[in-house]
């Protein structure tokens, strides 16, 4: 789907009888409508983005600017703005202000446990030293900051050595980290590197056999499982009797249990190495790569392939329906979140869609190998393309490539591409006005459910970026957003997104709002303030015959009426709901809107409807109105803000007064039949923009709320309305 095609979503809200028809043309307007500048300094001092919550709502940067009262060194600190107030992140119970700076260096994923390394001492329980240059400094150590209270977490030893973080558990509560420090009551007896954990305020040493092992030999973290239970160590120990060769080898501890990972159903103790690549969410598989032939399936090329270690077994990942052991190498790039679908890159033709020996990315799902990096046009020889991602579940997988692979496509440039159920659909960086030029552009990330996707470029792909300088673009639902909005000689890098894409991040030495007065880098926000919904492209509304309280005055009362609901009036013949017309007993009616691009059509469907005395409706002259169909409307949309709020770059949804829509015209025939009496057909197709000129605006990504349908008469007297019969 490229940039100027039409996408169309809807909600339905139908138990409150509220209908919302959501119309997304191709536009240069973003849904990322709210900026704010998150680095809310002015000094000459750069911010630098350095992470952020999975909702967005908590974002880390660092600056060597004091932005917090109690910051009073000239040496980095990190801070975290939330809710538009800015905390100092690097502070200490004592100390604090001191020549040493802070680095980020990790968060839970609700960023309310940060994890920073600071050669300060910001703890008492921190006394180490003798670390740095020439042994005349503190020592790293790793700190969190949690409920505004620092926490020393590489704790457990006050010798000289430094700490450093290597990850932590989504929750924040199991932390690891690397240190040569004997660490107290870890059974740690060596001076090498060694893998440490940190839960419950209590260090235990992860590097180890089930009988503890102290070898001089390094360990270094590879992984962690989500809930941090799980953790992965590569090391030249031969910590269990099945390794017996002095390569590296893969590891895992859990539950107090140590075992090899590097394992094959052949060899396994040869002289190669094996690198960690990566594990599923719950790391029950394991990706890895080596030389070493692991199976069966793997004859002995000398060449690095994938393997998958899963519920003790070795399956050689990186194998295809034709080929498989040629002079080429195979190298893990990603996979799903539950590891059933895994991404590799290689050269080697291991599908028969593959017709060259360039680079190209294969994905691995239920035993079956297919290509990933292929097009409805024919690969070009000397072509390469690069995996950048996936969604969570693999379904959505996200590629470069200098190849023109779709007809959309007309340059030789690199750009992004998606891929989706097995068919590459979408070319990513293009954009109303470009996306063809001599320009390369770059994926930079996506939504979990990958249906935000980021990418820079220097090329103007909307007419509202005026330069060739790099901006972030974002391509959704078919649309293409600016994202970065700097209009400037200035250069926009991507820095981040929240889970959903609906907060982004991004930096730049523009000043790009009107609280940025200085010329150094700054992180800012980009958030869509109005989600959209995910599809609408129609309502359907069945019309009934309207009847009315009966009674008079302000006084209505249970009373009967003189005719049957399939074929009536109201009330009495002398206070009828409609004067002159009234449906028959085959009466089928509907009205439907339906979105367009940029509008909606309206069709209106209604057989044998009568004159009271029975005969054909049909009361006015060909070319009039027989029938007239009113809705009431709200729009919401971009062209409705006004004020001091709204600019051209950064636009705010308004919704408009509710109005009427009508009352659009219907003409009635006679259908032909010989039914006594055959009745008469009134039936409309129209748009709304046809009928009011403007009332959707291209573009302005309008939702359009519809409370009341209503038919009336050629007299304007209420005749049907929205509904359904219950028989």
């Amino acid at each position: 789907m490229t940039g100027k095609s039409k996408t169309v979503a809807t909600t339905l809200a139908s138990f409150a009888l509220t209908f919302a028809l959501a119309l997304l043309a191709a536009s240069a307007s973003a849904n990322h409508d709210t900026v704010t500048q998150i680095s809310s300094g002015n000094g000459a001092e750069d911010a630098n983005y350095r992470g952020a919550s999975t909702d967005g709502t908590r974002v880390f940067f660092d600056t060597q600017e004091s932005l917090s009262v109690s910051d009073t060194d000239a040496a980095t600190d990190i801070y975290e703005r939330q809710g538009g107030t800015t905390t100092l992140i690097s502070a200490g119970a004592i100390n604090g202000n001191g020549a040493f700076g802070a680095s980020f260096v990790g968060a839970s994923a609700d960023g309310t446990r940060v994890f920073f390394e600071t050669r300060e001492a910001l703890v008492s329980a921190d006394t180490d030293s003798g670390c740095g240059a020439g042994g005349t400094q503190p020592c790293t150590d790793v700190y969190e900051r949690s409920s505004g209270t620092t926490t020393l977490v590489s704790a457990g030893g006050s010798g000289s050595f430094d700490a450093a973080f290597k990850g932590v558990s989504q929750d924040g509560l199991h932390v690891f980290f690397e240190t040569r420090e004997q660490m107290s009551g870890a059974g740690d007896t060596d001076s090498n590197t060694d893998v440490y954990e940190r839960f419950g305020g209590t260090t235990t040493r992860v590097s180890q056999s089930n009988f503890g092992s102290n070898g001089a030999f390094d360990s270094n973290f590879a992984g962690v499982s989500a809930d941090g239970t799980k953790v992965f160590f590569d090391t030249r120990e031969k910590i269990r009797g099945t390794d017996t060769d002095s390569s590296v080898d893969v590891y895992q501890r859990f539950a107090a249990n140590t075992t090899q990972v590097s394992l094959g159903q052949v060899n396994g103790n040869g002289a190669f190495d094996v690198f960690y690549a990566g594990a599923s969410q719950d790391g029950a598989r394991v990706f890895f790569h080596t030389q070493e032939q692991l199976t069966s399936a793997d004859p002995s090329d000398g060449r690095f392939d994938v393997y998958e270690r899963s519920s003790g077994t070795t399956t050689l990942v990186s194998a295809g329906q034709v080929n498989g052991n040629g002079a080429f190498d195979a190298f893990f790039k990603g996979a799903s979140a539950d590891g059933t679908r895994v991404f590799f890159e290689s050269s080697e033709v291991l599908a028969s869609a593959d017709g060259d020996t360039d680079v190209d990315v294969y994905q691995r799902s239920s035993g079956t190998t297919s290509l990933v990096s292929v097009g409805t046009q024919t690969a070009g020889a000397g072509r390469f393309a690069h995996f950048r991602g996936a969604s969570a579940d693999g379904t959505k997988v996200f590629f470069d490539s200098d190849d023109r692979l779709l007809a959309a496509d007309t340059d030789s440039q690199p750009d992004v591409y998606e891929r989706t159920s097995g068919t590459t659909t979408s070319l990513l960086s293009v954009g109303l006005s470009g996306g063809n030029g001599p320009l390369p552009a770059g994926f930079d990330g996506a939504s979990q459910d990958g249906a935000r996707v980021f990418f820079h470029t220097d090329e103007s792909l909307l007419a509202e970026d005026p330069d060739v300088y790099t901006d972030v673009y974002e391509r959704y639902r078919g649309q293409t957003t600016l994202i970065s909005r700097a209009a400037g000689p200035y250069y926009s890098d991507f820095s981040g997104a929240s889970q959903t894409g609906a907060v982004a991040f991004f930096h730049t030495l523009e000043p790009i709002l009107g609280s940025d007065t200085d010329t150094y880098e700054d992180v800012y926000q980009a958030k869509a303030s109005y989600e959209l919904p995910g599809s609408a492209p129609s309502l359907d509304f069945a019309l009934v015959p309207a009847f009315r309280q009966c009674g008079t005055g302000g006084n209505p009362v249970n009373a009967g009426h003189p005719w049957s609901p399939s074929a009536t009036t109201s009330c009495s013949s002398t206070t009828p709901q409609s004067n002159l017309a009234r449906v028959g007993t085959t009466n089928t009616g509907a009205i439907h809107l339906t979105a367009a691009s940029g509008d909606f059509t309206i069709t209106e469907t209604n057989s044998d409807i009568q004159m009271p005395t029975g005969a054909d409706y049909n009361p006015s002259p060909p070319g009039t109105a027989d029938l007239k169909v009113i809705v009431r409307l709200r729009l919401t949309d971009r062209s409705s803000c006004a004020g001091t709020s709204c600019s051209a770059f950064y636009e705010r949804y308004a919704t408009l007064t509710d109005l009427d829509f009508g009352p659009v015209p219907i003409e009635c025939t006679t259908n032909g039949s010989t039914a006594t009496p055959p009745g008469s057909d009134c039936n409309l197709t129209t748009s709304a923009n046809t009928f009011m000129a403007g009332a959707i605006a291209s573009g302005r990504q309008t939702v359009v709320q519809a409370f009341r349908v209503r038919i009336n008469d050629s007299a304007n007297v209420l005749f049907q309305q929205e509904g359904y019969l219950a028989p």
